[in-house]
């Protein structure tokens, strides 16, 4: 048994927090309520997912990164992560880079609403939460763009592939992945949770000054114009948001005035700061309509890659 924790792992870690999430639902624990989407996908590749005992001799500093682990869902705060690793124990040994891809495919199977993807030699076999995807019609064209090569069988989608390697099937894995989650937001109205997301990827980039920095010409800006960009205005808006109950971010039309004046009063701003925003939230539902819905998060991706270009080498993200 002891030999057993020594060798504690991602996964064991993930059930151990899936069973404490159960006896909480049944009654057993007070906590959180079914409303809070507290699932998390089973991902399958025959690979090892474990920070080893002889890169973290420490049981406890390892399981508190495991907890750490399963709360992180970007690939900047991933990124960050591994940073934080190299400099605290050294290179990443081949098994941290295959958990810290895990854990970008388990990311990314959760917004597919992918609740378990079994992979090996021949492909992947994916159940989804609760046997349901977003966007049907999505999962039609997700299909029907195989060739042939995947089919709905018991309630599961069975996609073929000649997966030779591990990293085969972990890059497999992703792709097939991200491809199910872009059809999830291409069928998915943009809300209040959207744009909470976009602010604090924003953040992620050093904000707005951070975002300047970046942009093309931007040496043609005055000192001075920069310095009128205040980036507490990310966090303010980031606060109402959070102010919110889920069922107001993802409905925003259900924000009255009663509701609004409630969460100025939670978030420590104005009614006024609240309409600013929800004005700004429509102009950006707007924008991400004559998109396409999905292209802005494109774009917010590909800044993102600016950055990455800049990190640590030999890091797991591409």
């Amino acid at each position: 048994q002891s030999g057993q924790m020594r060798d504690v792992g991602y996964e064991l870690y993930q059930s151990m927090l899936e069973e404490a999430i159960a006896k909480i639902r049944s009654g057993q624990m007070e906590g959180l309520t079914e409303d809070d989407g507290q699932w998390a996908p089973q991902i399958n590749l025959g690979v090892p997912v474990l920070i080893p005992e002889s890169y973290v001799p420490d049981l406890d500093v390892r399981l508190g990164l495991y907890r750490r682990l399963s709360n992180l869902t970007t690939k900047v705060e991933l990124e960050g992560f591994a940073a934080e690793l190299i400099d605290r124990f050294g290179k990443l040994p081949k098994e941290v880079n295959t958990l810290l891809l895990i854990v970008r495919i388990k990311a990314m199977c959760k917004r597919a609403g992918i609740s378990k993807l079994d992979g090996g030699p021949k492909g992947a076999t994916i159940q989804f939460h609760n046997d349901k995807f977003a966007n049907p019609a999505g999962l039609v064209e997700f299909i029907k763009a195989q060739d042939g090569l995947a089919k709905v069988k018991d309630n599961k989608i069975v996609v073929r592939r000649d997966w030779k390697s591990d990293v085969d099937k972990i890059k497999g894995a992703f792709a097939v992945a991200r491809d199910l989650a872009e059809k999830v937001v291409k069928g998915k109205k943009f809300n209040l949770e959207d744009m909470r997301e976009q602010l604090q990827q924003m953040q992620n980039m050093g904000g707005l000054t951070g975002l300047l920095d970046k942009l093309p010409g931007v040496g043609q800006i005055s000192e001075q114009m920069k310095s009128q960009v205040n980036d507490k205005h990310l966090v303010r808006m980031v606060a109402i948001i959070d102010s919110m109950t889920k069922k107001e971010r993802r409905h925003p039309s259900l924000l009255n005035g009663s509701r609004r004046a409630r969460i100025a009063r939670g978030s420590g701003t104005t009614p006024a700061d609240v309409n600013r925003l929800l004005k700004q939230f429509q102009q950006m539902e707007k924008m991400m309509s004559k998109m396409g819905g999905g292209k802005l998060r494109g774009m917010m991706r590909g800044m993102k890659g600016m950055m990455g270009r800049g990190g640590p080498g030999g890091m797991p993200f591409g």
